[in-house]
């Protein structure tokens, strides 16, 4: 993951925030697992992107994410999102 990734790709979710690469990752490394991960929509521009998904979490709630990126140089350098539960 870490190739795809800006040195300044900072993450933006509302209350979580990450700006740190090494955060992010270590997040994903040692946060909530999902499960029946489903794309849902996918929209791809030449310095953009759009992500429509969804899983379970470990407390069977299913959660919904649209996220929206910024690329530059075939590297992500923000995400947008905003999370839903339920």
């Amino acid at each position: 993951m870490r190739a795809c990734l800006n040195k300044k790709f900072h993450i933006d979710a509302g209350q979580l925030q990450f700006k740190s690469v090494d955060v992010f990752i270590e997040f994903c490394k040692n946060g909530p697992s999902w499960s029946q991960i489903r794309l849902l929509e996918a929209l791809f521009l030449e310095n953009k992107a759009a992500l429509l998904y969804e899983g379970i979490t470990p407390t069977k709630e299913k959660v919904r994410i649209a996220e929206f990126f910024d690329v530059t140089n075939n590297e992500i350098i923000k995400s947008q999102m905003t999370i839903t539960l339920g």
